[in-house]
């Protein structure tokens, strides 16, 4: 065989080696970055932009999607912080149905297979929450309202269900969100959605112990859904805004300082890219 000939041959197996040690590597590194085994569970805020979506992952390739921005992004966004091979995400929260909060659902259906949705009781006649219903319809993909009070268990790690209003119908749709408490171990995370000071009132009015140590701050943080009241009862020590680009003014400065008078810190998705919690024996921290 001419030496040239062989040259070229060399060369290009030489190339494939390279690019294929680099996928094995790349693939590698995602499933490590991925493992949450060692920590028990880990908390996501995704960098979706303007809207909510925030992915708890737990051992054995476990999934909990709660919300899922507005648009593509979301996929990029999870391939990061799921394992390469792992195409199941076992329950997906649509905490309202406001389009910064479903808006990926029917792209993720398209990529993943979910193995239940839970929703909140409002309704709405948009395009984009019509889609997500024909997308549940067309995928047969168990659906739910979950009842206020309800425990959803996940193994060791459970969701609990603050609000979800039977009069949704009656609320406005941020006030119609589904309020979630995460728990794993004593770490303890809220999730708002986007209930305003309406809602939020309520809930304190009916709910004994909304205790966490890590919130997601209400509708990006507008000032419509700031109540200081019901901000000392949570006394959460860290909290994460997932805020984009917009032109509502989200995040309110007098929301920002607000937090930080309360001695919460405050961590935001636009400045940040997307944030990581692990639990802890002092609450989530900062991974």
């Amino acid at each position: 065989m001419p030496k040239e000939r062989t040259d070229k041959i060399f060369s290009y197996l030489l190339l494939v080696g390279i690019f294929f040690s680099i996928f094995i590597w790349s693939t590698v590194k995602q499933n490590v970055d991925a493992d949450v085994t060692s920590l028990g569970a880990r908390i996501s805020f995704l960098d979706v932009g303007e809207g909510d979506a925030a992915l708890i992952n737990l051992p054995k390739n476990r999934q909990i999607l709660i919300d899922t921005g507005k648009s593509g992004k979301l996929l990029g966004k999870l391939q990061d912080k799921m394992p390469a091979f792992d195409r199941e995400i076992d329950a997906v929260f649509l905490t309202h149905p406001d389009s910064d909060h479903i808006g990926g659902f029917s792209e993720l259906a398209q990529s993943y297979k979910i193995g239940k949705v839970y929703s909140s009781a409002k309704k709405s006649d948009s395009a984009t929450a019509k889609k997500v219903e024909e997308v549940i319809k067309q995928k047969n993909i168990p659906s739910e309202i979950p009842r206020e009070g309800q425990s959803i268990y996940f193994n060791s790690f459970s969701l609990r269900v603050l609000w979800s209003h039977d009069g949704a119908a009656t609320l406005s749709s941020n006030d119609s969100s589904l309020v979630l408490k995460a728990e794993a171990d004593q770490s303890k995370a809220l999730f708002l959605g986007d209930i305003e000071i309406k809602g939020q009132q309520a809930l304190l009015a009916k709910e004994s112990d909304l205790s966490a140590d890590l919130l997601k701050v209400s509708h990006h943080g507008s000032a419509g859904a700031y109540d200081e009241r019901f901000l000392k009862k949570v006394g959460a020590k860290n909290s994460v805004i997932s805020v984009g680009p917009n032109s509502y003014g989200h995040p309110a400065k007098s929301v920002i300082e607000g937090l930080e008078n309360l001695a919460v810190k405050v961590f935001r998705t636009d400045e940040l890219g997307t944030i990581d919690f692990v639990p802890s024996d002092v609450g989530w921290v900062r991974k």
